[in-house]
């Protein structure tokens, strides 16, 4: 009998609402025995700008964006990484990932460019025009995603 999961990805935004979703994920891995990925995206801090610049003062701006950018990635990762210290699970058994851009997307590539077999994210509940107006994550990634999707609603 194949074994359903290897690799299971938990979707983090930061929010305490978004770690209701780890309890689950953490026994899936550990009745699989698979991979957990925590995964969280931040978004770019990239703008276009109408600024007429010279091309050493474009290349310094850019060079601070890129530099902002690595430092916001290494703090998310040291962020997870404190995450799967708490978890009930061999570290060997955990990894880390951030992705850069918009949430839904971001989540949807990794998961098929890194051959994820479950996603699991936790909802936020949101309904009516608060919807509408911010989106859905989850619901875009249930739409586009050719990947399984367990949600969890939040407490």
């Amino acid at each position: 009998m194949a074994i359903p999961y290897q690799k299971v990805m938990v979707t983090l935004d930061g929010s305490d609402v978004a770690l209701q979703a780890l309890p689950q994920a953490e026994l899936i891995a550990a009745t699989f025995n698979c991979k957990l990925i925590l995964f969280r995206v931040i978004r770019s801090e990239e703008r276009k700008t109408a600024l007429v610049m010279s091309e050493d003062d474009q290349k310094h701006v850019e060079e601070g964006i890129a530099q902002h950018r690595s430092q916001h990635i290494s703090d998310t990762e040291e962020t997870l990484h404190n995450i799967v210290a708490t978890l009930d699970l061999p570290a060997e058994q955990c990894e880390v990932a951030v992705g850069v851009g918009e949430a839904a997307e971001e989540i949807i590539h990794y998961a098929v460019a890194q051959d994820i077999d479950l996603i699991i994210i936790c909802t936020h509940g949101r309904s009516g025009v608060r919807r509408l107006m911010r989106g859905s994550v989850a619901e875009k990634i249930l739409h586009d995603s050719s990947r399984p999707v367990l949600l969890v609603r939040a407490q």
